[in-house]
């Protein structure tokens, strides 16, 4: 029996805010997983200090000899003090207010593995080539498969994929589910948290830790299947992307056919047209300059394009962005030394 782990950051973010953590001992195995929220600073907070708080517990009670319910109380147990450390930490610092972190555990032996969770990071027992899921995701899109409003597919690309019912730190007194898989040889157990579940189908999942020769090559494998699965969405967004290339080319040849300034005459519509043209292109260096910095701070609060569907957010965002931009530009443009060297 031996477990390994890995996380990434992703094409997402610039921060990774999951922390994990695996401890292997004669008789038993301990792995913990945690995807922090609550801001940039405030999730990866959440989640080390669930990890930390988890394990240091585990360390000092847990026992060999032990049998399943006893395991399976400490383990409600430890994730309950981790809970509370998450909860207190919060209390300390205003900022942190609201942070949480999803959890997902095992504390496994030859025979059976005791799982708790909270929020929607998962556990997934793989088993002679088929894979079924253990845990029971406590979000928003699971409660809607559950009732019959949008299926398990949907739910995977669902605008509300990312909203939790459930998360150590928010409430003081969070309960997490416990689950007992029993083990037979061959056996294997993955925690992960959504950024592997929302880009990659369980049957894909499957089949990527079992083509790996090696746990190693196997977490490998899907890391690089969440990437690839990811990119399509990562490559449309991206600056250096084939899409600012097919976005840019039409708006060129557009204004290059209609805004024609030696066909412009005075009074006429296109000469309004060309008025309005010229005030935005004092600001357009402005704009340039700074709208990475309005797009940083949206994503600091968690509005990006993955916030609702693609074909909404994309137009939506880029109206705002230029918007937000260029009256940041217009009044910074009233700046003497600004106006003069940027405007």
């Amino acid at each position: 029996m031996r477990a390994c782990g890995k996380t990434d950051v992703g094409l997402r973010r610039h921060e990774n805010q999951d922390t994990f953590a695996v401890e292997q001992g004669e008789k038993l195995l301990i792995a913990v997983v945690c995807d922090g929220m609550g801001g940039a600073e405030g999730g990866q907070i959440a989640s080390s200090v669930a990890v930390e708080t988890f394990m240091k517990e585990m360390r000092a009670l847990i026992r060999a000899d032990m049998t399943a319910e006893q395991l399976r109380e400490l383990a409600s147990f430890c994730v309950a003090k981790a809970n509370t450390a998450v909860y207190q930490r919060a209390l300390q610092d205003p900022a942190y207010q609201g942070m949480g972190t999803t959890l997902v555990s095992a504390v496994a032996e030859e025979k059976y593995a005791i799982v708790c969770n909270i929020g929607d990071s998962r556990a997934y027992l793989i088993r002679g080539g088929e894979i079924t899921r253990i845990t029971h995701d406590h979000s928003v899109v699971q409660t809607l498969v559950e009732n019959g409003n949008i299926t398990a597919e949907e739910a995977r690309t669902h605008p509300n994929r990312n909203l939790i019912t459930r998360a150590l730190g928010p409430d003081e007194n969070t309960l997490c589910d416990a689950f007992e898989v029993s083990f037979t040889k061959g056996d294997k157990i993955l925690l992960c948290t959504d950024g592997l579940v929302v880009t990659a189908t369980d049957d894909e999942i499957c089949r990527a830790v079992c083509a790996g020769e090696s746990a190693e090559e196997s977490l490998d494998d899907l890391i690089a299947l969440a990437k690839a699965q990811g990119a399509p969405s990562a490559v449309f967004y991206n600056y250096d992307s084939l899409n600012v290339l097919l976005t840019s080319v039409p708006i060129f040849v557009f204004a290059k056919q209609h805004l024609n300034l030696s066909s412009f005459r005075e009074g006429d519509r296109q000469a309004k047209a060309l008025a309005f043209v010229r005030q935005l292109s004092r600001y357009s260096f402005g704009v340039y300059l700074v709208h990475p910095m309005v797009i940083e701070l949206l994503q600091h609060f968690g509005i990006d394009t993955f916030s609702c569907n693609a074909f909404f957010s994309v137009p939506l965002l880029a109206v705002f962005v230029f918007a937000v931009s260029t009256a940041i530009s217009a009044l910074l443009s009233r700046v003497p030394i600004v106006n003069k060297y940027f405007v």
